[in-house]
């Protein structure tokens, strides 16, 4: 009865308020960090201070607990086989009764609740290398320009920047991702 009566949009939104968590980190400065080891005088930013500059000076990172993800996805899958195993008719006294179509919609709504979960991570994971992708495309376009003057010079120098900036959060992508595909 809950697979159909059940606002799957609102029970999804309060399950992903429990099962993802979603930081901001600051954009470490290369050239701070460097500052920093080599003069002992030098104060270094706050993490607070880091984090005003907003979304232009941070990047997401998203951790999944994909344990609550598999425990759904293997509770829906569940309910599959325990639909798939009742038998599509049955005899009451002297009346077949014709189970199969209240079998079909069960299993469909079984099936709806299941992919709501799968099709999140499978969403998730798609949009993050689609945006890899991306990046590094106008980041090998960017490169491919041969500086002979100032602004071409700053333009690749900005792409470079922008690597660097990446890094971090383009190295800390990946171990979450496989994680999220082995789900």
């Amino acid at each position: 009865e809950y697979l159909w009566l059940s606002d799957m949009n609102k029970i999804f939104s309060e399950f992903l308020a429990e099962a993802v968590v979603v930081e901001n980190i600051p954009f470490v400065d290369t050239d701070e960090v460097q500052n920093a080891t080599n003069n002992e005088n030098y104060v270094d930013k706050s993490f607070e201070e880091r984090k005003l500059l907003g979304s232009r000076g941070c990047w997401k990172y998203s951790r999944y607990d994909l344990q609550k993800f598999n425990e759904k996805i293997r509770f829906y899958l569940a309910v599959q086989g325990e639909v798939s195993d009742l038998k599509a008719s049955y005899d009451v006294d002297f009346v077949k009764v014709n189970a199969q179509p209240i079998k079909q919609a069960i299993s469909m709504w079984a099936t709806k609740w299941l992919f709501m979960f799968s099709q999140y991570l499978q969403c998730e994971v798609g949009s993050k290398l689609k945006d890899l992708a991306e990046f590094m495309r106008n980041v090998n376009i960017g490169l491919d320009v041969d500086p002979k003057d100032g602004e071409s010079l700053m333009s690749v120098m900005a792409h470079v920047r922008d690597v660097r900036k990446r890094t971090p959060e383009i190295s800390s992508m990946f171990e979450p991702q496989r994680d999220i595909i082995m789900l």
